[in-house]
C-alpha cells in the first residue's frame, strides 16, 4: 500500500528534511527502499532519490538538497519490495523554498518623503521579509499607533499598511516602522507631509 504522506520537519533556503509513515501493509514481502520524489513549481514528478530500509526499523527520514529559493515544492514517497512499487504517498504540502532564520528586513521603496493635498487619502503599502513571519508596528515619537480616528492600520503576514483618511495637517508627522522576530529587528522612517492653505492671520492688522 501507499506509504504516508510525507511531511517537511525542518528546512532552509536550500534544502528541506521530511519524514513519512510507512506503507500499512507489505504485500508480504519486505520493503527494501523508498523512493523519494520531487515536484517543483507543480511541474512533473522527478527522481530525488532512494531511501534505503535493509532492516525495516530505520526512521524514515530524507533530506532533499540542491533546492531554490522561493520555488515552491512537493514531495512524495513510493515503497519498493520485489514485488515493485507501491502507489505513490499524497503529495506533501505545498512548501515555498526559504529561510527558516532570518532577521526581519522593512522594503523601503514605498518610504521615501509623502507629501499630499490637506483632505486626500494616503496609503503606506510596505512589504516585510523575515523568518518567522515578523511582527509589523507603527509609532509616532515612542508611542506605538493603532486604528484610531482617521488612522487605519492593517497587519498581514509579510505586508503592513498604515492609511490616513483625509488628512490633516495635524497629520504631518515622521512615522516609524518596525519589524521584529526571535533574529532581530529592522527600523525605517517615513516623513508624511499634508500641505494646504494656510490659516488667517490671528487678531487685527496693526498699521504703523
Amino acid at each position: 500500500s501507499k506509504p504516508g504522506t510525507p511531511e517537511i520537519i525542518s528546512y532552509d533556503h536550500m534544502t528541506c528534511d521530511i519524514k513519512w509513515g510507512p506503507s500499512e501493509s507489505d504485500g508480504g514481502s519486505p520493503i527494501t527502499h523508498y523512493i523519494i520524489q520531487t515536484r517543483t513549481n507543480n511541474g512533473d514528478w522527478i527522481f530525488d532519490g532512494n531511501f534505503q530500509t535493509p532492516t525495516g526499523s530505520e526512521k524514515l527520514e530524507y533530506q532533499v538538497t540542491g533546492l531554490t529559493e522561493n520555488d515552491k515544492v512537493q514531495f512524495r514517497a513510493i515503497a519498493v519490495n520485489k514485488g515493485g512499487e507501491s502507489p505513490p504517498s499524497d503529495p506533501s504540502p505545498l512548501h515555498t523554498v526559504k529561510h527558516s532564520k532570518l532577521k526581519p528586513k522593512i522594503d523601503r521603496k514605498n518610504l521615501d518623503t509623502k507629501s499630499i493635498k490637506v483632505g486626500q487619502t494616503l496609503l503606506l503599502d510596505v512589504d516585510v521579509t523575515g523568518e518567522p513571519t515578523p511582527e509589523t508596528s507603527w509609532s509616532l515619537m515612542g508611542t506605538e499607533l493603532a486604528t484610531k480616528e482617521n488612522i487605519t492600520i492593517v497587519h498581514t503576514a509579510y505586508n503592513t499598511k498604515f492609511t490616513i483618511e483625509k488628512g490633516t495637517r495635524k497629520n504631518s508627522q515622521k512615522y516609524k516602522i518596525t519589524a521584529t522576530n526571535i533574529n532581530g529587528k529592522d527600523e525605517a522612517f517615513v516623513e508624511v507631509v499634508f500641505l494646504g492653505r494656510p490659516s488667517p492671520p490671528m487678531g487685527p492688522l496693526e498699521v504703523y
